[in-house]
């Protein structure tokens, strides 16, 4: 009876070593082909807002950092902008109430205010006395179908995060290092 007992341990505790021994293999094998891999070709983007129909993320790729902005439209509604950019359209965007109380105030029918901001155009707009108020941002270049359209709250809350811009893009250039 003894002599079967033992027989038994003794089967378990080699199973058991086998066991731990095919483990320790098998990892040290993955450890060394997860070296292998190189992380060349990738994107990260994080979603920092969205206020209204307008998002607002920051995308990393191997050889660049973007400041996107978009509305539904898709490819036609979403502008890559370098930071720097990024911030100073925010600035203009901040004056949305004062284009606003402008355009409430004039007689004029279909006013639009433009302001140059590198190479974007922030455009104000409105039918008379202010109704169906409206800001797009797009390329300043002639013809150019892609903008993106704000109304004045949208515009007015999305200007704090994208004066922020720099601050956001030097976060992920620090923490997002493959």
């Amino acid at each position: 009876m003894k002599l079967a007992k033992k027989i038994g341990g003794d089967t378990v505790h080699k199973k058991m070593l086998l066991m731990f021994i095919i483990s320790c293999f098998t990892m040290s094998f993955s450890l060394s082909n997860a070296e292998d891999y190189v992380i060349n070709d990738y994107t990260f983007t994080w979603h920092v807002i969205q206020v209204g129909k307008v998002k607002l993320k920051i995308q990393k790729e191997e050889d660049r950092l973007t400041v996107v902005i978009g509305s539904f439209g898709g490819k036609l509604a979403t502008l890559y902008l370098q930071p720097s950019h990024a911030k100073a359209i925010g600035e203009v965007l901040l004056k949305s109430e004062e284009y606003y109380q402008k355009h409430l105030k004039s007689e004029e029918r279909d006013q639009k205010d433009s302001v140059q901001v590198g190479k974007y155009l922030v455009v104000f707009s409105s039918l008379t006395k202010g109704k169906d108020f409206e800001v797009r941002v797009r390329e300043s270049k002639t013809f150019t179908f892609t903008s993106v359209l704000f109304s004045k709250d949208e515009a007015i809350k999305m200007a704090g995060h994208l004066m922020d811009a720099e601050k956001m893009a030097a976060l992920v250039e620090k923490r997002i290092r493959p």
